[in-house]
């Protein structure tokens, strides 16, 4: 995808009917009008920490509160050296948040050159997150 703004057209999302993908967590009574995705990180080797760290306020002041609280606790667990087990999801929408959790501290861990965090990740990603899984969907958009 090109940086910056930009739209998608999405073929076989739009025959269905539906409004945005089945594995967006949107509310039935709300329409989605637009989708962020965070700045580097993800896709790249690049993790700005001042560019994460603003992308996170704007997912706390308008992402899905449940599932920012359930990726809030899944950081605060890993940082304190807990047990993987120590976490229980439901759903795939928790099991997303928990996956971007990880991939985004093992990015900040290696910007951070904490080899003590980016150990703890590790241990945690070996648990819950397969290496060389993608989280995309055909229908997701920029994917």
């Amino acid at each position: 995808s090109p940086a910056g703004p930009h739209t998608h057209v999405l073929p076989k999302l739009l025959r269905t009917g539906r409004t945005h993908s089945a594995n967006m967590p949107v509310p039935s009574n709300l329409v989605p009008v637009a989708f962020m995705h965070p700045p580097g990180g993800l896709v790249d080797t690049a993790c700005d920490l001042d560019r994460h760290e603003r992308f996170q306020t704007l997912l706390r002041r308008w992402g899905n509160q449940d599932l920012h609280s359930f990726k809030q606790q899944v950081l605060d667990l890993v940082e304190l050296g807990a047990e993987p087990a120590s976490v229980t999801h439901e759903g795939r929408f928790q099991r997303a948040s928990l996956r971007i959790a990880l991939r985004q501290q093992a990015h900040c861990a290696v910007v951070m050159h904490d080899l003590r965090l980016a150990a703890g990740v590790a241990k945690w990603q070996g648990v819950y997150d397969e290496p060389g899984t993608d989280l995309s969907d055909d229908e997701a958009p920029g994917h």
